[in-house]
């Protein structure tokens, strides 16, 4: 269980302080736009070739196709580079049958992220060694990560320091809070289907609302957050129920997942999750 403290002695100089009590107010941090494309995203493992050039597995199949139309002919469109995670380009395929286009992810990425929501290889391995909420360094956890051993971002850049700034991990942790269903304004029915994805007790789920919903500083955000990723099961499914719990936050479309060994592309087995009816 992380530490949870109620204020932070960086809060002062900030623009998201509120002024009254000195406490932030998750609703008060600056939102990034939730805008998810409806274009699919297929994800697929990315193997190194002899060359060191990472390549996808090819799907068979495009995402728009029904059980009853012919075979989809899925070939190259082109390739997209990437400033930022995944640091290497792309396949976006198309397929001549439907005509459109769609984008293979490698394993632990969704569309237009930074860096990866878990802690996942291009090839689908593991990455890291740690366990609990420390598994999740390096991906997008890493602001969460900060904010609760009480590490915040710089609040300005110098120097041409591209480093990323405090104001860039309060909207991260706000997004985290999102994407884990511990936002206080969640439908409750919306936090049960994630607590079933991530496979995450309801009430570790309740409990990290309750210390977002007081005006809490960012380092008991950062808990908060820590404290859900502590008691997310570490399987090989990690990354498909993350993926799936964005989806259902509208952060990134539903992904489809092409299945190298039976040569099929399916939805994760965490889809059914969303269409369960609540009681």
């Amino acid at each position: 269980m992380y530490p949870v403290f109620s204020a932070c002695r960086y809060c002062a100089i900030h623009f998201y302080l509120i002024k009254s009590g000195g406490f932030y107010n998750i609703d008060s941090i600056e939102k990034a736009p939730v805008a998810v494309s409806r274009r699919i995203f297929v994800i697929s493992p990315y193997i190194a070739d002899r060359d060191g050039k990472l390549r996808p597995e090819y799907p068979l199949a495009c995402p728009y196709q029904s059980p009853d139309q012919q075979a989809c002919k899925v070939s190259l469109d082109h390739l997209r580079d990437r400033k930022t995670g995944p640091c290497f380009a792309l396949y976006v395929m198309r397929c001549g049958v439907h005509r459109k286009g769609f984008t293979i992810y490698p394993p632990g990425h969704v569309p237009y992220g930074q860096k990866p929501v878990a802690p996942v290889a291009p090839d689908g391995g593991w990455f890291t060694g740690q366990s609990g909420a420390k598994r999740f360094a390096g991906t997008c956890f890493d602001a969460a990560l900060d904010a609760a051993d009480n590490h915040p971002w710089p609040h300005a850049s110098h120097d041409g320091n591209l480093d990323l700034r405090f104001r860039t991990q309060l909207r991260h942790l706000n997004r985290l809070c999102l994407l884990l269903a511990i936002k206080p304004d969640i439908d409750e029915y919306l936090r049960e289907e994630v607590s079933n994805i991530l496979s995450v007790p309801g009430q570790v789920l309740h409990d990290s609302t309750g210390l977002v919903q007081e005006q809490c500083g960012f380092q008991t955000l950062g808990a908060a957050i820590c404290n859900v990723l502590e008691t997310i099961p570490q399987t090989r499914t990690l990354f498909e129920r993350i993926a799936e719990a964005g989806a259902v936050a509208t952060l990134w479309p539903a992904p489809c997942f092409w299945d190298c060994q039976h040569q099929l592309l399916k939805p994760s087995p965490f889809r059914q999750v969303r269409t369960r009816a609540s009681p």
